[in-house]
């Protein structure tokens, strides 16, 4: 006798899909792909870090506290990707959950490089400003696909 499959419609967004991995290619753009590695450190940042470094005065210990704190962000924000492209895909509210939870410091990380480090330059700032517009994004749809989970799990 044929095993009986429960058939249920996905509940998973395409568009928070969508967004996902359009902010995943801007981000590997922002952190641009040095060889094959997984984890990347940006072309543009490494090149305004030594512009500043160089051409603008410093702080005594300015420059490393922002290479962490870029480094840092970096981290947050592909974790926070997988685990909203996972918990969309595998329809796991869980996974969406910790997307909420790593999105609140990788916003204010954004908002500190647009704001409030040390020098801001203008490419700096106009990518900041379209990172928190994708990450806008995200998280409306992601709102929206994580109700769509919970009601379905009840």
């Amino acid at each position: 006798m044929p095993q009986q499959f429960n058939k249920r419609d996905p509940q998973n967004s395409v568009m928070l899909q969508k967004i996902l991995f359009f902010d995943y290619y801007f981000t590997v753009l922002f952190f641009s792909l040095i060889a094959k590695c997984k984890i990347e450190f940006t072309l543009i940042e490494i090149v305004v870090f030594l512009y500043k470094g160089y051409a603008l005065y410093y702080p005594q210990n300015n420059v490393g506290i922002e290479v962490f704190l870029m480094f840092l962000l970096i981290v947050m924000q592909f974790a926070r990707l997988y685990m909203g492209r996972l918990g969309n895909l595998t329809e796991q509210s869980s996974y969406l959950l910790w997307f909420f939870i790593l999105s609140l410091p990788c916003i204010l990380f954004f908002i500190y490089f647009i704001t409030l480090q040390t020098y801001i330059i203008i490419l700096e700032f106009i990518i900041g400003i379209m990172m928190l517009i994708f990450m806008f994004f995200e998280l409306i749809f992601a709102t929206f696909t994580y109700q769509r989970f919970y009601k379905m799990n009840l």
